[in-house]
């Protein structure tokens, strides 16, 4: 029998972001829904690349949608 593949720590990861939940990604009993995990590494994998320079939100040529 093969054992479960154990979670990776927080201290093998390079980039960490911290995000406060908003009402409305949680739903009547206070558990954030599926859905909004996909918009979490959206918004931490947008501020990763606007803090490494590589997303000019202002000045650069790519118009984000």
């Amino acid at each position: 029998m093969s054992s479960k593949p154990q979670p990776g720590q927080r201290a093998d990861f390079a980039h960490h972001a911290f995000i406060t939940t908003r009402w409305g990604d949680n739903d009547v009993y206070g558990h954030v829904n599926n859905v909004q995990y996909y918009s979490y590494f959206d918004t931490v994998v947008n501020r990763y690349l606007i803090e490494a320079g590589a997303l000019d939100i202002h000045g650069g040529p790519v118009i984000g949608l």
